[in-house]
């Protein structure tokens, strides 16, 4: 994999270091339940299976300030114990994933899709932390209080928040 001159400590140092640095970055998406989504059809498969929960897709390029910004801020939300089971987090690179890209109308970075049940509910760009947080936690709510309604313990129902709500269709697998 790696070639390096005979007798070199300091290369192999560095090539050892930079193997960690991947490894640790690979399983810290792992842990924080961050997917990202390579392809259309990876997009498609997360909003099928996750119909009980909040899917927040994070659009995205490398090269991006704004989106270098926020990404430690949707890093943060991913490890959150407060939308453990209720939400599940996603990125796409625009450049690697240009298809999704473009069927889901993105012109800006960062730009933050939720989905409900398969369907956009909100979309928005931003670069304000407090934003991000409030429009996760007022969709993460709904969850619990759909899952509430569901119980048979429930005996009064619940009533849900108002949500302000951008939806949008979500283009089919081709």
């Amino acid at each position: 994999l790696f070639l390096r001159p005979p007798n070199c400590p300091l290369m192999s140092l560095v090539q050892a270091k930079r193997f960690v640095a991947v490894l640790l970055h690979t399983c810290l998406l792992l842990a924080q339940g961050i997917q990202q989504l390579r392809t259309h059809n990876e997009f498609m498969d997360l909003l099928t299976r996750s119909h009980d929960k909040v899917v927040i897709v994070d659009y995205f390029s490398h090269t991006c300030p704004p989106c270098k910004m926020m990404a430690p801020v949707f890093d943060r939300l991913s490890l959150s114990q407060e939308y453990a089971g209720r939400v599940q987090f996603a990125k796409v690179d625009v450049y690697e994933n240009s298809v999704t890209t473009s069927k889901m109308g993105i012109t800006g970075m960062p730009t933050f899709q939720f989905f409900m049940k398969g369907q956009m509910v909100h979309s928005f760009s931003c670069t304000d932390e407090n934003q991000l947080r409030a429009v996760t936690s007022q969709f993460a709510s709904q969850v619990r209080v759909s899952q509430a309604q569901m119980s048979p313990k429930a005996s009064v129902p619940q009533k849900q928040a108002s949500v302000p709500q951008k939806q949008a269709s979500v283009p089919q697998k081709q």
